[in-house]
């Protein structure tokens, strides 16, 4: 099955965890795409804006805020409103999900994760964006 997303995404990858941010930006990076990271939520939010990425990886326990307030202010920003955000966490459970969704998440993924799915949803939402913005 072909790829559907026929260009590298730009990934922002927003985590407190270096480890987390490693694996990420390494397996992305052998998918084709390019990742830049944040430690927390203030890096992130800046981060966002200046590099505009294709999509965002959210940590939602973050040290300097909740990824929740995060996805408010980027959903307020018309610049950054429509970039999917794909919440992980390793402390989930149905509450949290709900209100992730409810704040903005397109998706949310469980800490550990499997790499493989991860660049597979994030290929999907940016697909889904790019179609979106050509019709």
């Amino acid at each position: 099955m072909e790829n559907p997303l026929a260009t590298a995404a730009n990934v922002l990858v927003i985590d407190d965890a270096p480890g987390i941010r490693s694996v990420l930006k390494q397996a992305l990076a052998r998918a084709g795409h390019s990742c830049v990271g944040a430690a927390d939520a203030t890096e992130g939010i800046e981060c966002a804006r200046a590099a505009r990425p294709d999509v965002i990886v959210l940590d939602i326990e973050l040290p300097d805020g909740d990824g929740r307030d995060v996805m408010a202010a980027l959903r307020k920003d018309p610049g950054m409103a429509d970039v999917p955000v794909l919440v992980i966490s390793g402390n989930i459970d149905h509450y949290r999900r709900m209100t992730a969704l409810e704040a903005g998440a397109d998706d949310v993924v469980e800490k550990p994760f499997d790499s493989v799915m991860l660049e597979r949803k994030l290929s999907w939402m940016v697909a889904k964006r790019r179609a979106a913005a050509d019709s």
